[in-house]
This record gives C-alpha cells, structure tokens and sequence, in this order.
C-alpha cells in the first residue's frame, strides 16, 4: 500500500474542502471496493477523505417518481426497504 494522508470529515463541506486542497483525493465510504485496491497498489492517492462520520448520507428516500440511495446506505437497508 502507498502512503496517503487520512482524512476524516464532519460534513459535506469539510469533505469538499478536503477534496479541493488534495492533489489525488479519494472519497471512502465503507471502503470495501477502495481498501483491496490500495492493498494490491492499484490506487495511488494523495488523500483518503472518510466519509463515514458525515451526517445524513444513508438512507432511502422514495417519492412518487424516483428513489434515491444514499452514498452510505448499506445492501441490507435497501434490500429490506418495502418501497
């Protein structure tokens, strides 16, 4: 794995503020895609910006004409979703 500087934000825009003053950045939610990835060097950021301490990011929301997934709403809280 690559060196990288681990950042962990409170709210969207400290994570786009993050995201900006980086050179590579990269977004992790749960990191089950982007961990494998930086074991097998596949990846090089500059910087790993976490997401999981972000506020309203999960969940499902349904209206009468779409649905949204959020970013860090898991495979079994949308499986078990009745809408």
């Amino acid at each position: 794995m690559y060196e990288f500087n681990y950042q962990k934000a409170a709210s969207i825009d400290e994570a786009k503020s993050f995201h900006d003053a980086a050179e590579e950045p990269k977004y992790m939610s749960g990191g089950m895609t982007l961990l494998p990835t930086l074991k097998q060097r596949l990846a090089r950021p500059s910087n790993v910006i976490d997401l999981a301490a972000v506020p309203n990011m999960s969940g499902v929301e349904v209206t009468s004409n779409k649905v949204t997934i959020l970013a860090r709403t898991p495979h079994a809280v949308v499986n078990s979703n009745p809408d």
